[in-house]
Order: structure tokens, then C-alpha cells, then sequence
């Protein structure tokens, strides 16, 4: 990501926060101050609606969260490397290394409820 994007992305972040801090608190909700059995059908679709838009406006916001937060694990990454080393090359290491990670502790799962479950069955004889 070329710098004056990432300014960019980051100013959106900041706008994008606000706008979840203001459609999350239930006082800006529709019907906020009703119970849902006093509400009729239609008064039911406003608050559903206003829930529904805090929920899509705090799902941008962590998705812009995961882009920085990504963006600056692929920094850290590489520069430490070796300068010859793409960021693209740094995350196919890490996407390796996480997946290997991954078998092995599904790995160590699965020989150890194959060992319990031997031995429940070893002691039920």
C-alpha cells in the first residue's frame, strides 16, 4: 500500500469510528425508549433496522482494523527481513507458518483423544 493510501485508509478509520460510536448507543436507535411489546410491526422494522446499520457500520470498522493491523504486521515483517524480501513473499511465509502451527495442534488433538479413548475403553474391559 502506497503511503498517501495508508494516510488515507487511516482518516477513514477515524471518521468510520466515530460514525459506529454514534449508531451503536442505543439512545440514537429508533423506538429506544419503548419496549418491543409496545411497539407496532413497523416501529418493530425501525429498531431492527437501526441495530442492523450499528452492526454493518462496527463489521467496517474492524474490517478497516484488520487491513492496518495487517498492513503493519507486513511492515514489521519486512523490515526485519532482508531488503530483497516482498511484503507479498513475508505474508506467504506467515500464511505458511500459521497453517503448520495449525496441523500440528490438530495433530497433538487428535492423538490425545485417540489415547483417552483408548484408555476408556482399555479400562472398561
Amino acid at each position: 500500500m502506497r503511503p498517501d493510501q495508508w494516510q488515507r485508509l487511516q482518516a477513514v478509520a477515524e471518521k468510520v469510528a466515530e460514525i459506529a460510536i454514534t449508531d451503536c448507543d442505543p439512545e440514537n436507535w429508533a423506538h429506544s425508549d419503548k419496549t418491543s411489546k409496545e411497539l407496532s410491526r413497523d416501529q418493530r422494522g425501525d429498531a431492527y433496522w437501526s441495530r442492523r446499520q450499528a452492526i454493518a457500520t462496527c463489521g467496517v470498522l474492524a474490517r478497516i482494523h484488520h487491513l492496518v493491523a495487517n498492513h503493519n504486521i507486513i511492515g514489521e515483517t519486512s523490515t526485519a527481513g532482508s531488503p530483497d524480501d516482498a511484503p507479498e513473499q513475508t505474508l506467504e511465509r506467515m500464511i505458511y507458518e500459521a497453517e503448520l502451527q495449525g496441523e500440528d495442534l490438530l495433530d497433538r488433538v487428535q492423538r490425545s483423544v485417540s489415547r483417552a479413548d483408548f484408555l476408556t475403553r482399555a479400562n472398561a474391559k
